[in-house]
């Protein structure tokens, strides 16, 4: 299952990148694929941490996709790299791995080091799902 995320990295000299990236669990690693070039994966790169965000604010997703990229953001526990402030729950990642994938199109960097659960929002994200399939089965049924 991908989880829809907006990663806050940052870069050797300070500057803060936010955009939408969906995520994956793989064998407790957090999995990560940002595309090659590009300013996350640059950034994961030389400063070896993220914060990925699960928020239900569309206007983060919207503004990051039409160039708005400024959102409050607050200090992590454990990495250099802020999380957004308006996160349902937030993930701190140190970069424990990058495995090139399909000719070096893809990086993907694994991290682990959860912080603190405001809410439990991938579970709720999870059981939305559900419940929404389920309704989807009836209606067909």
């Amino acid at each position: 299952m991908i989880f829809e995320t907006i990663v806050v990295t940052r870069s050797e000299i300070g500057a803060m990148h936010i955009t939408p990236l969906g995520i994956r669990e793989d064998d407790g690693l957090t999995l990560l694929a940002p595309y090659r070039p590009s300013t996350t994966l640059d950034n994961l790169l030389a400063t070896r941490c993220a914060s990925v965000n699960l928020t239900d604010d569309v206007r983060v997703f919207a503004g990051c996709l039409t160039g708005r990229r400024v959102w409050p953001l607050a200090a992590s526990e454990r990495i250099a790299a802020p999380r957004l402030a308006s996160a349902l729950t937030h993930r701190e990642l140190e970069v424990v791995r990058v495995e090139e994938a399909g000719g070096g199109e893809l990086g993907r960097p694994h991290g682990v080091d959860d912080s603190e659960i405001r809410r439990d929002a991938f579970g709720d994200r999870l059981r939305q799902h559900l419940v929404e399939r389920l309704a989807r089965d009836r209606d067909d049924a």
